[in-house]
């Protein structure tokens, strides 16, 4: 029986050192002739109150042939420094919200407009007061992630302005992705968020031992998932779509995002808080496609708050400095510093108008 078990153990053993030396010689063979460029250590779960959030007290980083950063979180789930719930005397504090844009990706976290912004106010002293901005953008969410937010956790800072920005190449249908809001008989119904196969292993995945070490180094595993991902979008670019069908999703996702605006006014409202409203620019300086420039026309329709960051972004690109990153496409620290300029601008205003337009 001994010896029978020792065999067992050996050739197991065996089996497992095989495949390691195997494994080991892909990874040198890709780092050789295929090296990878684009590494990621997410920092992001799966959470039934808000599709996304992130992992408290957890680390990641971000490498692109663009930039190379570092992701810290804090006990609280912010990529921000620490802050208690309970707002200073003498302090006014803006709650920051959004997606990738808001949360830095391509940026350390102290040069994301939402550091910058806070940098300009509390050293200038706006209004006499003390100013804290907290970052609570989260990449890959929409418009119905952050009116969760502002309801589970954003209300909790006692913010005196909450900002939203909105990305227009895909909020709209982020807003949708995890089911957390639709729209029923004309009012928001909430859900829990849904938990699909793909994102149920991507939340597994984040609890193996050695993801945020191994994982996010490995030009094997980089290479398998840029792969995995080509090879679903063929998948999905392959199906054939019945237009009308896309056009009626289009519709529904507008009209979502319109009622969740709606929400986001009205709570913020009954609070005391201003809401203000961002949205990133087109990386070439166009005018905004058609339901961005809709969705603009009815925010400021219903008396929210809107700085227009569009004509400032397009008169610095002019001048030929770089905004955008040119690859990746998302705002570089001099587009976080011009963001967070022209919110400052706006709200240094002794009597701000409702829609504001920056210059440079």
């Amino acid at each position: 029986m001994a010896r029978r078990l020792r065999r067992f153990f050996i050739s197991v053993s065996v089996t497992a050192l095989s495949v390691i030396a195997t494994l080991a010689a892909v990874e040198l063979g890709i780092r050789i002739f295929s090296p990878q460029t684009h590494f990621s250590v997410a920092v992001n779960v799966w959470d039934k109150r808000l599709g996304l959030r992130h992992v408290p007290d957890s680390r990641g980083r971000l490498r692109t042939p663009e930039f190379d950063t570092g992701i810290v979180i804090n006990s609280k789930g912010l990529r921000d420094r620490e802050y208690a719930y309970a707002k200073p005397d003498s302090t006014k504090r803006v709650l920051c919200l959004g997606d990738s844009f808001t949360f830095g990706y391509g940026v350390e976290w102290n040069e994301t407009y939402a550091k910058v912004l806070e940098k300009l106010l509390d050293y200038g002293r706006v209004n006499g007061m003390r100013w804290q901005v907290v970052n609570a953008g989260v990449s890959g969410t929409g418009t119905a992630h952050q009116l969760a937010y502002l309801e589970v956790e954003g209300l909790k800072y006692d913010p005196d302005i909450v900002v939203v920005c909105i990305c227009g190449a895909n909020d709209f249908s982020e807003s949708s992705m995890y089911g957390l809001y639709s729209l029923e008989d004309g009012g928001l119904v909430r859900h829990e968020a849904r938990l699909s196969g793909p994102i149920r292993l991507r939340h597994i995945m984040q609890y193996l031992p050695g993801y945020r070490t191994f994982f996010g180094k490995s030009h094997l595993i980089t290479f398998i998932k840029h792969r995995i991902a080509r090879y679903a979008y063929a998948r999905h670019a392959s199906k054939p779509r019945d237009p009308a069908t896309i056009e009626a999703g289009r519709k529904r996702a507008y009209e979502l995002t319109e009622a969740l605006f709606s929400a986001l006014h009205a709570r913020c409202q009954a609070v005391g808080a201003e809401l203000i409203v961002i949205v990133v620019p087109e990386v070439d300086g166009s005018p905004p496609p058609e339901r961005v420039a809709n969705l603009i026309s009815f925010i400021r329709s219903q008396g929210i708050s809107y700085v227009d960051l569009e004509q400032c972004f397009r008169q610095e690109q002019a001048a030929g400095a770089e905004v955008f990153y040119p690859l990746d496409g998302h705002w570089n620290s001099n587009g976080h510093r011009l963001v967070a300029e022209l919110l400052y601008e706006y709200l240094a205003s002794p009597s701000p108008p409702q829609a504001h337009t920056g210059s440079s």
